[in-house]
């Protein structure tokens, strides 16, 4: 997750709290750069979604098939347990 994803996260939570939210400034330390993030409906269901794929990989409903050597490190692999087969992940 990005941390323009997180900051789009935080302002969801603010929206669902009753804080009106239109945009916020993202300062990046590393690179003294800020940068303006709008917050809109398109953004809302973007998250909305995120979360909703989130729900369903928790519930066990999303199949992840991927390079094996993604999973060796990944530091879920010893939750995930993953099944390789020629060099392929499924989890």
């Amino acid at each position: 997750m990005t941390t323009n994803s997180k900051f789009k996260y935080y302002m969801y939570l603010m929206d669902l709290n009753g804080i009106n939210v239109k945009e916020g400034l993202l300062y990046y330390t590393s690179s003294h750069k800020v940068v303006k993030v709008r917050y809109s409906y398109a953004v809302k269901r973007e998250v909305e979604g995120v979360i909703e794929k989130a729900r369903e990989a928790m519930k066990g409903e999303v199949r992840v098939v991927q390079k094996a050597s993604k999973c060796f490190n990944c530091g879920f692999y010893t939750y995930c347990r993953p099944k390789i087969k020629g060099g392929i992940a499924f989890a």
